[in-house]
């Protein structure tokens, strides 16, 4: 637990437990405290203000005894099975301080003088902001324009995310080479084969259905051959995915391209191997 601390601390990493019945040295490490029961929230915020909150709606924690145990019966319904004020407490602060934080637009209000005609505009979008006015029968009108700003919502730009993630799928090919001289193999064999089978008909014109076939084939196999590895792993890969996308780690359309790329060059020299052994043979 020390070492977590010292984790979230020096490294500026967020560190999430889940700790049943934690003693009292283990809980005044913790910086925030999620306090739950049946599903909905009772407490979220500063650990130190732990015993206060409870304090204020008639829980009150005798100073010998630990506060998480307390917050543990509390939240159990032994200290009193009426926990609505607390729910309804953790319900308004976490809209007054979280509310804005998952909105992707941001709204800012301007006041403007218009004369409504016919061709005064009610709703008026420009690019990514959209602005909503309102008005009445009057000759001059105070409007109210609520316009969208974007804010970002990603801790990190899209190219650090993609140089990131770049690099980590690269050091995971490097690491298991099995997979890549495994295909690289199946091309050269392949392409051994294919060469044997189709020898010597790029010489002969009455057989241009079978050049045609041989194509079809190249092109074939080296589609399957690239995609069977992404559907044997793609269990794996969608776990991480989603937690990237739940976590707000990285966008899923970044994960999607350097997943791409990085697995480019694996596919391109098989292809090319298959292509030269076709060609040889051919």
């Amino acid at each position: 637990m020390k070492h977590l601390k010292k984790l979230a601390k020096d490294k500026g990493i967020t560190v999430i437990a889940v700790i049943h019945q934690p003693s009292s040295v283990v809980f005044q490490l913790c910086d925030d405290v999620f306090l739950m029961s049946r599903g909905q929230c009772l407490y979220n915020g500063p650990a130190q203000d732990l015993g206060s909150h409870l304090f204020k709606f008639g829980f009150q924690c005798q100073p010998f005894y630990n506060i998480a145990e307390f917050a543990i019966e509390v939240a159990c319904g032994e200290r009193g099975s009426d926990l609505s004020q607390l729910v309804e407490e953790a319900k308004k602060c976490h809209t007054e301080k979280f509310g804005e934080f998952y909105q992707e637009k941001q709204l800012k209000e301007e006041e403007t003088e218009v004369t409504p005609t016919e061709q005064t505009p009610i709703l008026k979008s420009e690019g990514d902001s959209d602005v909503r006015v309102c008005f009445t029968k009057t000759h001059n009108t105070s409007v109210k324009a609520l316009t969208r700003g974007s804010v970002q919502r990603y801790p990190i730009s899209i190219f650090r995310q993609f140089t990131i993630l770049f690099m980590r799928c690269t050091y995971c090919i490097n690491r298991d080479m099995q997979l890549s001289i495994l295909r690289v193999f199946t091309h050269i064999i392949v392409g051994f084969l294919l060469g044997i089978l189709y020898y010597d008909f790029g010489n002969d014109a009455d057989k241009v259905y079978s050049n045609f076939s041989f194509i079809f084939f190249n092109v074939l196999f080296l589609f399957f051959g690239t995609a069977m590895p992404t559907v044997l792993t793609y269990t794996l890969s969608n776990i991480i995915s989603w937690n990237r996308l739940l976590f707000n780690w990285t966008a899923i359309r970044v994960f999607s391209i350097f997943h791409v790329m990085a697995s480019l060059c694996s596919c391109i020299d098989p292809s090319s191997n298959i292509w030269q052994h076709s060609r040889c043979c051919f």
